[in-house]
């Protein structure tokens, strides 16, 4: 998966357009989907963390960056 941000903000999940809601949402389904989210815990929380940690990647507040979805790269306890 790739997280596009402008100005700090996620815009786009894989080349495709998303609101800041829709981004959290998709991208805690897809660390559901890829098994890095431990029980009990929350679709948006994942997104989250999933999300922080694609902005820790950028090297600027804007750009394009990919995030691992392997289990062993990448786990949201």
């Amino acid at each position: 998966m790739t997280v596009t941000f402008d100005e700090g903000r996620p815009v786009a999940l894989d080349g495709e357009t998303v609101t800041l809601p829709e981004a959290l949402l998709l991208a805690g389904q897809l660390a559901r989907a890829h098994g890095l989210v431990g029980p009990g815990v929350s679709v948006l929380a994942a997104g989250a963390a999933v999300l922080d940690a694609a902005h820790r990647r950028l090297a600027a507040d804007s750009g394009t960056v990919p995030v691992p979805l392997a289990e062993q790269e990448r786990r949201v306890p």
